[in-house]
């Protein structure tokens, strides 16, 4: 009982959940999703902050490497020189989750429309912004004016039923 105290003060201090280092507690599913989300944002603020670290670091390196007497010093808005950290994501997101949102946005802006509460351009940017959630970039000015010029050439090629044939007056 006390090991599990101390353990769980030291951990306190890097907001880790105490299921992630086996200590299952009064932990089931729901709550251990729910105690990830705390945790991984304060694992990415430790990730920006090394990723800054790191960057200073090799703008330093790539100076010295420049001008060893260290005189100068390289411009980091220059894209010559522009040092970037790139970490991996933490988490991978639920793309069925997003999906399940993006779909639900476009029948519920569709129904927005149709019932005069949205304009088409305001519509289509809610979709948009939905999409991205998914890793879709998409100009909404762009996609509208492509979804019109769609909707007109499915329109021209429904033609209407061909006028009947007239019948000859001799006949």
């Amino acid at each position: 009982m006390a090991a599990r105290l101390v353990r769980n003060h030291l951990l306190s201090g890097f907001a880790l959940p105490e299921h992630w280092l086996g200590g299952g507690g009064d932990v089931n599913r729901a709550t251990a999703a729910e105690m990830g989300a705390p945790a991984h944002r304060t694992l990415e603020m430790y990730q920006r902050g090394w990723g800054e670290i790191l960057r200073r670091a090799a703008e330093i390196v790539v100076s010295r490497r420049l001008d060893p007497s260290g005189a100068s010093w390289i411009d980091p808005a220059d894209p010559t020189y522009a040092v970037t950290v790139d970490w991996p994501p933490l988490v991978v997101e639920d793309s069925a989750a997003h999906a399940q949102a993006l779909a639900q946005t476009v029948s519920a802006a569709a129904l927005a429309v149709d019932r005069g509460l949205l304009s088409e351009p305001t519509a289509t940017r809610l979709v948009v912004a939905a999409a991205e959630r998914l890793g879709i970039e998409i100009d909404p000015d762009e996609e509208e004016a492509a979804a019109r010029a769609d909707a007109d050439r499915r329109a021209a090629a429904d033609a209407p039923w061909p006028d009947p044939p007239e019948e000859d007056e001799e006949g």
